[in-house]
């Protein structure tokens, strides 16, 4: 597997469900409770896959290469801000579904404002994403040991196997070529060892 190809994977995932959330929820009908409550529910999965992407990047990356001194202060500062940017809309397309899936609020007003805040989360995860591809992965290439890289993707992929399994292990199989998919299950002994 490529260094940090974990990681890879769950960026190429995360864009891929944001670039469907605009058009899951301008699809949207307010009669329609069933289909809201769907994705209220997939979007919950979604969410926590989001924050749990943000707190790989902050726990395990940024420490290490930080000690390291090869994180600039700019660099950490740019990416505190995308992820607390990201997470504000994450929260508030998660209130604005949960607002719908309950009933709360009638008309499509409220259909409106959810598209709306799906629009903007795929912008600024898009963005995040890109800026993290760009800024750390050269960084953890050349600073990381390769151990390290792998310990680093044993902890994603336990996250996604163990800790979130009953939505994460169909979300990011979706994204998986044939290669991708028994690249990963090579890892299968990282991602025990990473669960103990």
């Amino acid at each position: 597997m490529n260094e940090l190809h974990a990681t890879a994977l769950v960026r190429r995932a995360l864009r891929a469900g944001a670039s469907w959330l605009p058009a899951a929820t301008a699809a949207l009908s307010p009669t329609d409770r069933a289909d809201v409550g769907e994705l209220e529910r997939w979007f919950a999965g979604f969410a926590a896959e989001v924050r749990a992407h943000h707190e790989t990047i902050e726990t395990w990356l940024l420490p290490t290469l930080a000690v390291r001194r090869a994180l600039g202060h700019d660099v950490l500062e740019a990416i505190a801000v995308d992820h607390a940017c990201v997470d504000h809309v994450v929260g508030e397309l998660g209130d604005a579904l949960g607002v719908l899936a309950f009933g709360l609020a009638d008309g499509v007003g409220p259909i409106a404002a959810a598209h709306g805040l799906a629009l903007r989360l795929e912008r600024l995860l898009d963005a995040q994403l890109a800026r993290e591809s760009h800024l750390l992965a050269p960084l953890v290439t050349r600073t990381l040991r390769p151990v390290e890289r792998l310990a680093v993707d044993g902890e994603v992929l336990c996250g996604i196997t163990v800790r979130r399994a009953p939505f994460s292990l169909d979300w990011l199989c979706a994204q998986l070529t044939d290669a991708e998919r028994e690249a990963l299950l090579a890892l299968a002994p990282i991602i025990g060892a990473a669960a103990d």
